[in-house]
């Protein structure tokens, strides 16, 4: 392919993911909320469940999506901020490897909700389950804290081709032993050229909970 033809290609693109962008106005995006709940109001840091739930409301005109957070374009955009009276600590997840992983996405219509769980084990108390934990959490007790969650997603991740996701039931693994010759095949049903693809936006703009307050048990 000559370099005018991919660039003409590219442009093309360009033009499709600006209008897409378009579709969520400036003034609805301050109206997606995150809200944040704890059932004990307190973290044991010594133990495997310290579990928190999260609502995800969407107040504005436009639908939004959110990457799932099985896969790893969803697995790392919530992290969460723990203030005492001497310390802020920043805890997110710890690193992982994938065998199986795509962008599945969840859309929100107007006015619908999302709702996720997360148990935030800490790395050091993880034994060989450090895949699923957390870091950076307080090595010592707090009798007074508080906490809030934070949504953030990486700009290489605001778009993607809309096949890669249009329908994921219809993809196809070639599994192999290990991670580096693992490959997917994408199944397109609506026999459409991949060329001719819009490219899909992700909510992108940072969102944050209140603060609430909660016990550190170490």
């Amino acid at each position: 392919m000559s370099y005018s033809c991919m660039k003409i290609i590219y442009l093309g693109l360009t033009i499709l993911s600006l209008t897409a962008f378009t579709s969520l106005k400036k003034s609805d995006k301050n109206k997606v909320q995150i809200y944040l709940q704890i059932d004990s109001g307190q973290f044991d840091l010594s133990t495997d469940s310290n579990l928190v739930h999260l609502v995800i409301h969407n107040g504005s005109d436009s639908a939004i999506s959110f990457y799932e957070t099985w896969n790893s374009w969803g697995y790392y955009n919530f992290s969460f901020e723990i203030e005492t009276e001497d310390s802020t600590y920043f805890i997110a997840r710890t690193d992982r490897l994938w065998w199986r992983n795509f962008p599945s996405t969840q859309k929100l219509l107007p006015n619908q909700t999302l709702n996720l769980s997360f148990n935030l084990i800490d790395s050091l108390a993880a034994g060989n389950r450090t895949y699923l934990a957390w870091k950076r959490f307080p090595q010592c007790s707090y009798h007074k804290a508080k906490i809030r969650v934070h949504y953030n997603l990486p700009e290489m991740y605001w778009m993607f081709p809309a096949f890669a996701t249009r329908n994921y039931r219809d993809m196809y693994y070639d599994d192999t032993t290990t991670e580096t010759s693992y490959r997917l095949e994408f199944s397109d049903s609506t026999n459409q050229k991949r060329g001719s693809q819009k490219l899909n936006w992700m909510y992108h703009t940072d969102i944050s909970s209140d603060f609430m307050p909660i016990k550190i048990v170490k």
